[in-house]
């Protein structure tokens, strides 16, 4: 009772055939033909085991993350100040003379640490580095 339309339209869906389950998960046919087979069949599984509702599974298995938030937070905010820090390195050197290879290598090492940043905010890094200079 509690199922949505939805939920329930998604579940008297049919189990996609091999062929089906291959030309919805690789866009082969024409765009009406498969716009006709998503509304038909259930969205192919690709691994192989089967599908259960998608409360379910997300139920079953809690998302993993390789680190808290707080320690998130702290990395990230430590790997966006280097890149800050260098980025402003990087245009105060680069308009004296005799400096410009200075300030070019802060830039290169911005571009490293800003997309290591990058990586810390999307959970995409697997460690996390602490690096600070006193």
């Amino acid at each position: 009772m509690t199922d949505s339309v939805h939920e329930q339209q998604r579940a008297a869906r049919r189990d996609p055939t091999p062929d089906e389950a291959y030309r919805l998960t690789y866009n082969v046919g024409a765009d009406e033909e498969l716009a006709r087979l998503r509304s038909e069949v259930k969205p192919p599984n690709l691994l192989g085991s089967p599908s259960t509702g998608g409360r379910a599974s997300a139920a079953a298995r809690p998302a993993a993350r390789p680190y808290s938030e707080g320690k998130r937070l702290f990395y990230g905010l430590l790997w966006s100040g280097w890149t800050l820090l260098l980025a402003i390195a990087g245009f105060s050197l680069l308009p004296h003379g005799s400096t410009i290879f200075s300030g070019l290598l802060a830039f290169a090492l911005a571009v490293i640490t800003s997309r290591y940043a990058y990586r810390i905010w999307t959970w995409q890094a697997k460690r996390l580095i602490f690096f600070i200079i006193w």
